[in-house]
């Protein structure tokens, strides 16, 4: 008798919905090279440039996907849009840095980032995510407004 295989992961690969600061070819290309599944900024807002936050949020969710972003405002402007989609968004808090830096820290940060969405299904949920790879801070929905949570 076969036995069934222990390598397949329990759900399909999050497809990272890249927000329009940091979407470009160069950084699909090296999210695809790295496994990831990445969608870039014209996927679903096709010719859209200076596109407002909440019709991001409400597209990237409705769509499933999970919005890459460093724009650092968006977890306290946009609280609101958040909680309505239950959006997912990992926020790169590394200003400085370019495709490389980026696609290297959600590359070394998967485990704790897949973690996260996997902890938190079907809530909204905000991840900051720094340079390195580290996790800083997990924002759900029993946190949002309220003490936030730190991992």
């Amino acid at each position: 008798m076969k036995r069934r295989s222990n390598t397949k992961p329990p759900h399909d690969p999050y497809v990272l919905y890249l927000d329009e600061a940091v979407s470009g070819k160069k950084f699909v290309s090296l999210l695809k090279e790295a496994g990831l599944c990445p969608e870039p900024f014209e996927k679903l807002l096709r010719g859209k440039r200076k596109t407002p936050d909440s019709e991001v949020i409400e597209a990237c969710s409705k769509a499933g996907y999970v919005l890459v972003t460093k724009d650092q405002r968006i977890e306290s402007d946009w609280t609101d849009d958040i909680l309505k989609h239950k959006a997912r968004i990992i926020l790169l808090t590394d200003d400085d840095g370019g495709p490389i830096h980026w696609m290297a820290a959600l590359s070394c940060g998967f485990a704790s980032w897949n973690r996260a969405l996997l902890d938190h299904p079907g809530e909204p949920l905000t991840i900051r995510l720094n340079r390195s790879g580290h996790v800083t801070k997990i924002a759900a929905t029993r946190s949002f407004g309220s003490e936030g949570t730190s991992y």
